[in-house]
């Protein structure tokens, strides 16, 4: 993805099954309309996932729907036994962890 299209990403460390480790970014690029799929939302993890897009009714429901397409082909690939690690400490994430911080994880706990 063009870096003039890009308006979020995410910095991780891949580590495939076999253990070797690519380091990428999940990228977001700015929710575009089209006669098609209505509005839409691109979304690429270079070395790892091809460019794809996501559509909603608007540029906000693209957005969330191409984000919720992100971590499922990530859980596809934990599932082949991929990992994922925050590169500044090494920890383990999962893909339903990586777009949300933990104070918020912790507010929408249910007590």
């Amino acid at each position: 993805m063009d870096k003039a299209e890009i308006i979020a990403e995410r910095n991780l460390l891949f580590v495939k099954p076999d253990g070797a480790e690519i380091n990428s970014h999940i990228q977001f690029g700015r929710p575009y309309f089209t006669e098609e799929h209505g509005w839409c939302c691109d979304c690429e993890i270079p070395r790892i996932e091809k460019r794809r897009y996501g559509a909603g009714v608007d540029g906000i429901q693209a957005l969330l729907l191409t984000m919720s397409l992100v971590e499922t082909l990530l859980e596809v690939k934990r599932s082949l036994g991929w990992k994922f690690l925050w590169p500044d400490t090494r920890h383990e994430t999962l893909p339903r962890e990586i777009f949300e911080a933990g104070h918020f994880l912790r507010t929408r706990a249910t007590p």
